[in-house]
């Protein structure tokens, strides 16, 4: 039987700085997906709030829609929901008889949205 000679091989296994080089790829990796998760979920709350404050103009606007007078002046309160949504309503007469201009200013934490209106009072039958 004819023996090979195999000439010394270079040490193998995994030096100790690829390990390290492994493992920093792998941290920068987690780093980023952890930023864009956080980036992710701000931008959902903030789109939350948002649809929030869109809903509650809108029932505001259909509550004042149905009213048979306005009066003149400012209203203020608070809807109580999953976001505490601060509205404002102020109402003043224009030159047109009849018409009102009602402005409509609600506050989400630091989302604000401002909606003006002209409605007519709902007549009565």
């Amino acid at each position: 039987m004819k023996r090979y000679w195999c000439p010394r091989r270079v040490a193998s296994g995994v030096l100790l700085l690829e390990l390290s080089l492994a493992m920093f790829i792998i941290a920068v990796a987690l780093i980023g997906l952890m930023e864009g998760y956080r980036a992710s979920t701000e931008a959902n709350t903030h789109y939350d709030r948002a649809t929030r404050l869109q809903m509650v103009a809108e029932q505001k606007v259909t509550e004042l829609s149905q009213q048979s007078q306005f009066k003149t002046g400012s209203e203020e309160g608070v809807d109580q929901s999953k976001y505490e949504v601060h509205w404002r309503i102020t109402t003043t007469e224009t030159d047109i008889p009849n018409l009102f201009k009602i402005d409509l200013e609600l506050s989400c934490y630091s989302d604000e949205s401002h909606l003006t209106v002209f409605l007519r009072p709902k007549k009565t039958e």
